[in-house]
C-alpha cells in the first residue's frame, strides 16, 4: 500500500516485496525532459493485488518497467525483495528473478516453440538443468490449459493463447511477484476472460500481484487496493468498493464519469 514517508514507512520498507521510494523517471523528449513518474512511493506487500488505474501517459506501464528494470530511473530508490537496485550485490539480472512480468502484447521468442518459451527463463535465471526447466514447464502449461500445444510455435496460437503462455513463462521461475502490464489490452473482447480467469485463480492461490489494467470490472474482483496515477503521481489508492463507489479526488471522479459514459 501507499505509505507516508515516516519511521513506519521504513518499517514498512523491510518487509515489503516491492518498495520504491521517490521515484522519478523523465525521457528527452523535443520538448526537453519529460516527467513520467514525480516522486513516486509506493509498498507491494506478501499478498496483495494492487491494481494501477489511470489515464494513458500517466506513469503506469512506466512503474512496472522500472520495477522490473527494464528501464532506468532518474531519482529515487527501488528495493525488490530486499534488495535495492545500484546497492545489492546481486545484479540486475538475478534481481529479476523475485518478478515475473507479463507483457501487454505477449513478446513470445517466436523461433521456439511454447515449451521452450517456457522452459527458457529458469535455465537463464536460475541455471536449471533442461530436464527440470521443462518438467516445471509442462505443469504450468497444464496450468494454463495448454498441455495439447507445447510443440506449437506463438504464430499457431491465438491471442488468448499466447498470453497464456506468456503467465506461464512468467510463473517459470517462481517468482514473488507477478508484474502484469495490460495483459489483456491486445486480446480480441471474446478472448479476455481466457486470460483474466487464470489471473483470478492465481489472486485466489494468495499470489501477490501488480496489475496495470483498463478492465474495471476485473481490476475490482481481483484487487486487494486500487491505485489512481494522474501525471506520474498516485493521487488516490482505496480499496475496490471505496475506488469505484465512493471516489475522492475530482480526476478520478472525472476518469470514472467517462468510463461510464
Amino acid at each position: 500500500m501507499v505509505k507516508a514517508e515516516s519511521q513506519q514507512g521504513s518499517d514498512q520498507k523491510s518487509q515489503a516485496l516491492i518498495s520504491l521510494r521517490s521515484v522519478s523517471k523523465s525521457y528527452q523528449g523535443p520538448q526537453g525532459l519529460h516527467p513520467v513518474l514525480q516522486g513516486l512511493s509506493l509498498d507491494v506487500m506478501k499478498g496483495e493485488r494492487l491494481s494501477l488505474i489511470g489515464p494513458s501517459g500517466s506513469g503506469k506501464s512506466t512503474c512496472l518497467r522500472v520495477i522490473n528494470a527494464l528501464e532506468t530511473i532518474s531519482g529515487g530508490e527501488i528495493t525488490v525483495c530486499g534488495h535495492t537496485y545500484g546497492q545489492s550485490s546481486l545484479p540486475v539480472h538475478k534481481i529479476r528473478q523475485f518478478t515475473g512480468m507479463v507483457f501487454q502484447r505477449f513478446e513470445l521468442f517466436p523461433h521456439l516453440s511454447v515449451l521452450e518459451n517456457v522452459a527458457l527463463a529458469p535455465r537463464l535465471t536460475k541455471s536449471w538443468a533442461k530436464d527440470r526447466a521443462e518438467a516445471k514447464a509442462h505443469e504450468l502449461l497444464e496450468r494454463v490449459g495448454l498441455k495439447d500445444h507445447v510443440l506449437k510455435y506463438p504464430s499457431q496460437l491465438s491471442g488468448g493463447q499466447q498470453q497464456r503462455v506468456s503467465i506461464a513463462r512468467a510463473l517459470a521461475i517462481e517468482p514473488e511477484v507477478l508484474l502484469c502490464d495490460e495483459p489483456t489490452s491486445a486480446l480480441d473482447p471474446e478472448l479476455v476472460h481466457e486470460v483474466t480467469d487464470i489471473l483470478q485463480d492465481l489472486a485466489d492461490g494468495g499470489m501477490t500481484m501488480l496489475i496495470v489494467t483498463h478492465e474495471m470490472a476485473f481490476a475490482r474482483r481481483v484487487s486487494t487496493a486500487c491505485l489512481f496515477l494522474e501525471g506520474g503521481r498516485i493521487v488516490e489508492q482505496a480499496t475496490p468498493d471505496e475506488f469505484f463507489d465512493n471516489p475522492k479526488h475530482p480526476r478520478l471522479q472525472q476518469f470514472l464519469r467517462i468510463l461510464h459514459a
